[in-house]
């Protein structure tokens, strides 16, 4: 018999490969229905488009901006780790200009929807412009 804790875990996990594999397909409007209306994520304030955006119309405002700097078609998700409502997902994203960027996204889930998410990068010299 599985534990509540298992339980949430796995429905945390089948979501975020739902929704990372929705993402990868560039079905948007899946990858959005994982998203609680309150949603909170952070990008790392080092890049042109660092910050906070809250709510899904500052995921959509974000996401514009993302698909100009990502092929996002080519996302690599390694692994999908999950343990109650955390989930991280490991993968690497081609960058529109050639090249790739590795990341790690940490996402809090509430009820099988994404609360938060905030973003980690690897070597990101590849995505900073010089002023």
């Amino acid at each position: 018999m599985t534990t509540p804790g298992a339980e949430e875990t796995e429905r945390n996990r089948a979501a975020a490969e739902a929704m990372y594999g929705a993402a990868k397909a560039g079905d948007l409007q899946t990858f959005f229905s994982f998203m609680a209306p309150d949603v909170v994520v952070e990008e790392p304030g080092f890049l042109r488009y660092g910050g906070t955006y809250d709510g899904i119309d500052g995921l959509q405002t974000l996401f514009a901006t993302l698909a100009s700097e990502f092929d996002l078609a080519g996302l690599d998700f390694e692994r999908i780790v999950a343990d109650g409502d955390c989930v991280c997902a490991i993968g690497t994203a081609p960058l529109a200009g050639g090249g790739a960027v590795s990341f790690i996204e940490r996402v809090r889930m509430r009820e099988g929807k994404v609360v938060s998410l905030r973003i980690y990068v690897h070597d990101a010299s590849s995505m900073l412009t010089v002023a």
